[in-house]
């Protein structure tokens, strides 16, 4: 099985037309895209796809070339998340109170905001919207409290 690692990289290489027939090729299938994007979720039925077509030998060995290719797309990449994650975001404002039910209705709009972006090439929030999007690592939970958008606490 794919780790996390491999995910992001394989998602990092779909951003391109010719990353993803790539992927394609390694999988021995057309791998699915969604946001722009391959996913978790869309890998694992591409090699779904190859059991079923061509038996437990070759999904493995489909398995493991896009392993090997994701682990080296990801390493590659170099990415992390910055000291001031979000600095860039044009989140709304905060209340200004301590009312719970707006800081609950403040940090819906923002899930709302972060879940529409669909940006991955700026430094600020690309890298860790990728790893969101893809199923690689993250949740929406965790990028609205990145981006300052924590809630009830």
């Amino acid at each position: 099985m794919l780790q996390d690692d491999q995910f992001i990289g394989l998602a990092a290489l779909s951003l391109s037309p010719e990353g993803l027939r790539e992927i394609n090729e390694l999988a021995g299938t057309d791998v699915a895209t969604e946001g722009g994007t391959v996913t978790r979720s869309t890998i694992v039925e591409a090699q779904r796809a190859v059991l079923e077509r061509s038996g437990p030998e070759e999904a493995l060995e489909s398995a493991q070339r896009l392993m090997r290719r994701g682990f080296e797309a990801a390493k590659g990449l170099g990415g992390s998340m910055g000291p001031f994650f979000g600095a860039t975001l044009d989140v709304p404002p905060e209340p200004q109170s301590d009312d719970p039910e707006q800081w609950q209705a403040y940090s819906e709009e923002v899930a709302g905001w972060l879940t529409a972006h669909e940006g991955f090439s700026d430094d600020d929030f690309g890298p860790a919207n990728l790893l969101w999007k893809s199923g690689a690592r993250a949740s929406s939970p965790q990028l609205r409290q990145y981006a300052r958008a924590t809630g009830t606490v």
